[in-house]
């Protein structure tokens, strides 16, 4: 079981300007935020996602694609973290607000 932690997108939210919890929204590794205020959820893009260490030597990681899904990869020790198995589920921190995938908004 990997340990789930708090992870802040880079920018705050919109709508009350608060800082965004990525979380798990979907099986298959989707990920979204929610602000930590109101609760408003919303796609994260690419350049939202936050810079991070790696928890095992704390050298930066690079963010990028990895089986379809956000992933970090170490720079220094080659570990590939996939954000969506260190974060909560959605439930965990917000109610329903669903927010459509890509392929969703495009049917």
């Amino acid at each position: 079981m990997t340990e789930q932690q708090v992870i802040y997108g880079r920018f705050l939210s919109r709508c009350c300007r608060a800082r965004q919890v990525i979380v798990r929204s979907r099986d298959g590794g989707f990920v979204t935020q929610g602000c930590e205020q109101c609760g408003k959820a919303r796609p994260i893009r690419f350049d939202e996602l936050p810079d991070l260490s790696c928890p095992i030597c704390l050298a930066t990681m690079k963010a990028e694609f990895f089986n379809k899904n956000y992933s970090y990869r170490c720079k220094t020790c080659p570990r590939i973290f996939q954000l969506y198995m260190h974060v909560p589920w959605w439930n965990e921190w917000f109610a329903y607000d669903g927010v459509a995938t890509p392929n969703e908004r495009n049917a």
